[in-house]
């Protein structure tokens, strides 16, 4: 596999753990407070 290639492949990916992290952390924050999940995605 070329370098760019393999370069492409461990940027998709960090940026696709990344993405998944942030999006996690508001709703975990929000069941904390005591919000339902199903509540805390309609507020998001």
């Amino acid at each position: 596999m070329p370098a760019e290639m393999r370069a492409a492949a461990v940027l998709a990916l960090l940026v696709n753990a990344f993405t998944w992290g942030v999006s996690w952390w508001p709703l975990r924050q929000l069941q904390a407070a005591g919000v339902h999940p199903l509540w805390a995605t309609v507020l998001i």
